[in-house]
């Protein structure tokens, strides 16, 4: 059962896991590489960084301003 939690994470383009690091800003600001599973565990249990989140508002809050939003045809 460790095995399979220890797997590492494909190197594809729709990754989730990576792309969910990448939000949270990456080895950089997550001190650590998410390669699996079960390094993701490992980073929840440790607690995510506090500049995680900043990071996570700022690039979330950038792209929401560059989105237009346009009001349904009735």
């Amino acid at each position: 059962m460790t095995a399979a939690a220890e797997k590492p994470a494909p190197k594809e383009p729709g990754n989730d896991l990576q792309k969910v690091a990448d939000l949270l800003g990456g080895p950089r600001i997550l001190s650590r590489r998410i390669t699996s599973a079960l390094d993701a565990h490992e980073l929840l249990l440790d607690g995510l960084p506090g500049s995680a989140l900043t990071h996570t508002s700022s690039v979330t809050s950038s792209s929401f301003k560059r989105t237009r939003w346009k009001k349904p045809s009735e």
